[in-house]
């Protein structure tokens, strides 16, 4: 038997694998054969169903169940071998197939395995011997061995731990990333998280071609079916023995949430107990009951409250925050207040603040994940986890934490001051995720699948690297969106104060030739009146939303040489030519949009020449001060003069340098021209110069989906720098030719 992965001959993971069958509801029968790779964690289902159990063919056996699995990628000759299984099965006995699609979103990500060795190795053209197969080509495969049609079953994330498993006749409508998370296993060099795809693949319908594995639930013609079958599982293998379980939805309109080890049991008897005690305080929850085989319950045609969340978020927010008004009455009302106060409620719960009222039991599952909008009410259900003397806003905290995960976009429309602020969690939201993040580790078992969970992380930086190296044009759109915010933060802020700010450069020519990011560009220029620029720098750090950093001169010494400053975005790494050699915590390294005062230039282009040729003097002290000779040595700087640069580095004060730089960029009162001064330009001449009225006053224009001020005098501005032909694209060979910023985004 062939090792499957990094992790399989790990005894504490055969459960994880099993999850490919645990949930299948096995006919009774008496012999069964087991065959493929991979399968001893399958050996116990299969023998508590069929007292002989067969794990290679024997000559004229027959079986009442075959299970497969990873037999497709190593057969050399699979027409033959699916013959051979059909000859072998029963005439109503059923052919287990587990095999892994060659189109898989995870190998179209780039992802590698045992079978697939190098990235993208399933779109070449499949020739003899093992190979992988697509969904289609092994149902024409199966049908010409003699197969009827089979039922397929579509293993999320992949068949090594299957957490969900979907058919044609319960497909998911919402997102699945808060069920189903992927690893990478074989740490490949992936372009792309197959995670991050999930929402889009359910959006368009395509999951049932592009999942990883496949499970074909295969019968001979005319063969006996049972009355009813799985048509979704949701399975918590990962959770132990006491708290492994699968959800089931059938065919017939039931469901039934049973326990995958003997020990889980119990736990389903706390669970029945936890959903009547709810009933009795009034709390509107699923119908149930206790069956041997599990909780019995009606399949919930109701729209999932996590769905209802999603769509009340684009189209009416007060409603999305009602609901979580409606959840914290529901949690007030499920339990009565605790006698006693635990003496260390603060230290046990990490708040700072007022917990509010502590109830004697809280069931802490009444979130959005586990409920469904039932004509505007709550109807709960999976109560399973309770906690004594619990703050009631640790349950209103966790509704909103994770709708917060799921349902991302919350965080754009309400930023997380704003909800805390809104339902009383200040001084108690960090205690509280100290405490969930405790509650989640214990009971997602990752110490005992320490290995597994961190593969689970992608390494985003390195997919970043190679999507750079790649595709500029796909990381350029990630990085237009986060300068999108940056630019929407400014405009924010400048528009409280008052203050006066206009698109330059590229970011002008964008918004009249593109409206909105030119294509191929990484940078956001904008410009402002020296008088405006000022005040913006004088505004409290506070003035900015949590997440922006506007980094000044004078406020990060790790990678600024002086003169403008740039709004930064916490989270999403840029880092420019000058600071590859440079340690990214010594600075601030997000990305950024750059901000430039506007101030008055000489008239007279010798007197120009010479205030710039004073600038570049200090500038170039300042870079002296900020890198070694060995970080980087600025534009136009002598050989032989390096070393005097650094000398002089040595005996002066960063501040007092950017200060002068400042008072020669103002040293002139009203002109008029107006220009970009404080920048290096190096040995090359100022451009940035402009009459003053073409910067005097702004009109607004179009920029993605918002407006932004543009100089008045744009026509004017975009000739001098751009040419008369500005509007004309250029080539496709100049095209991202400057992309020399590294993004981890």
């Amino acid at each position: 038997m062939m090792e499957h992965s990094c992790i399989s001959n790990d005894e504490k993971y055969l459960a994880l694998r099993a999850a490919v069958l645990n949930w299948y509801p096995f006919p009774e029968g008496e012999r069964a054969l087991l065959i493929g790779s991979n399968t001893n964690a399958l050996i116990p289902l299969l023998r508590a169903h069929y007292p002989l159990l067969d794990f290679e063919i024997h000559a004229d056996a027959v079986y009442d169940c075959i299970v497969a699995a990873d037999l497709a990628e190593e057969s050399e000759d699979w027409a033959a071998t699916l013959r051979r299984l059909y000859e072998s099965l029963d005439d109503n006995g059923i052919l287990l197939l587990e095999f892994r699609n060659r189109f898989g979103i995870r190998y179209l990500c780039g992802g590698t395995d045992e079978y697939v060795k190098t990235p993208f190795g399933t779109m070449d053209p499949p020739g003899p011997g093992p190979r992988l197969y697509a969904r289609r080509e092994m149902e024409q495969k199966l049908c010409e061995a003699g197969f009827a049609m089979p039922q397929m079953y579509f293993l999320m994330p992949d068949a090594d731990f299957v957490q969900a498993v979907y058919t044609e006749e319960h497909l998911p409508d919402d997102s699945i990333r808060d069920r189903v998370f992927p690893s990478d296993l074989y740490d490949s060099p992936l372009v792309a998280w197959e995670s991050d795809l999930y929402d889009d693949l359910v959006r368009e319908k395509t999951l049932p071609a592009v999942c990883n594995a496949y499970l074909a639930e295969c019968r001979k013609p005319g063969a006996a079916t049972p009355d009813k079958h799985v048509i979704y599982a949701a399975l918590s293998t990962d959770r132990g023995e006491a708290h492994g379980f699968a959800t089931l939805l059938y065919s017939d309109g039931s469901a039934c949430k049973k326990a995958l080890f003997p020990a889980g049991r119990k736990t389903l008897e706390t669970l029945y107990a936890n959903m009547t005690a709810l009933q009795e305080r009034g709390i509107l929850t699923v119908p149930q009951s206790l069956s041997p085989t599990g909780i019995e319950m009606p399949l919930i045609r109701e729209e999932g409250l996590m769905h209802y969340l999603r769509r009340q978020l684009r189209s009416d927010p007060d409603a999305f925050l009602s609901v979580f008004d409606q959840i914290y009455h529901d949690v007030l009302q499920s339990s009565p207040l605790a006698d006693q106060l635990p003496e260390k409620l603060s230290e046990t719960w990490g708040t700072a603040g007022d917990p509010g009222p502590v109830l004697k039991k809280a069931w802490i599952d009444m979130i959005p994940y586990n409920a469904f909008w039932a004509n505007g009410k709550i109807r709960y259900y999976d109560q399973e986890f309770t906690v004594e003397s619990c703050p009631a806003k640790y349950v209103l905290f966790r509704a909103l934490y994770f709708t917060r995960i799921h349902i991302p976009e919350t965080t754009r429309v309400f930023p997380l001051e704003q909800l805390q602020e809104r339902f009383g969690l200040q001084g108690l939201w960090d205690g509280f995720v100290r405490y969930e993040e405790r509650f989640v580790a214990e009971n997602r078992n990752r110490a005992d699948l320490e290995e597994l969970y961190a593969h689970a992380v992608p390494d985003r930086q390195a997919i970043a690297y190679r999507k750079t190296k790649q595709e500029p044009s796909v990381l350029l759109r990630e990085v237009h969106a986060v300068q999108l915010e940056l630019l929407k933060e400014l405009k924010r802020v400048c528009e409280a104060h008052h203050l006066r700010y206009m698109a330059i450069h590229g970011t002008l020519l964008g918004a009249v030739r593109h409206h909105g990011f030119i294509p191929w560009d990484h940078d956001v220029d904008i410009a402002m009146p020296r008088e405006d620029y000022d005040q913006l720098l004088r505004l409290e750090k506070e003035q900015f939303s949590p997440g922006f950093f506007l980094q000044t001169p004078l406020n990060d010494y790790g990678c600024f040489y002086g003169g403008y400053s740039k709004l930064r975005r916490d989270g999403k790494t840029a880092i420019d030519p000058q600071n590859r050699k440079k340690p990214s915590n010594t600075y601030h390294a997000g990305v950024w949009i750059d901000i430039f005062p506007l101030d008055a230039c000489p008239e007279k282009k010798t007197e120009r020449e010479k205030l710039q040729k004073r600038l570049r003097f200090l500038q170039r002290i300042v870079y002296a001060k900020t890198y070694t000779p060995e970080q980087f040595v600025p534009e136009g700087v002598p050989g032989h003069a390096v070393s005097l640069y650094y000398l002089l580095a040595k005996c002066t004060r960063r501040r007092s340098l950017v200060r002068r730089i400042d008072e020669i960029c103002r040293s002139r009162k009203e002109t008029s021209l107006q220009g970009i001064l404080a920048c290096y330009y190096g040995s090359r001449d100022n451009k940035n110069v402009w009459p003053s009225g073409a910067v005097q006053d702004t009109i607004k224009m179009p920029f993605e989906d918002i407006d932004i001020p543009v100089p008045v005098g744009w026509d004017e501005i975009l000739r001098t720098r751009y040419g008369d032909n500005y509007m004309r694209l250029p080539s496709r060979e100049k095209r991202y030719r400057n992309l020399d910023i590294t993004y981890y985004l």
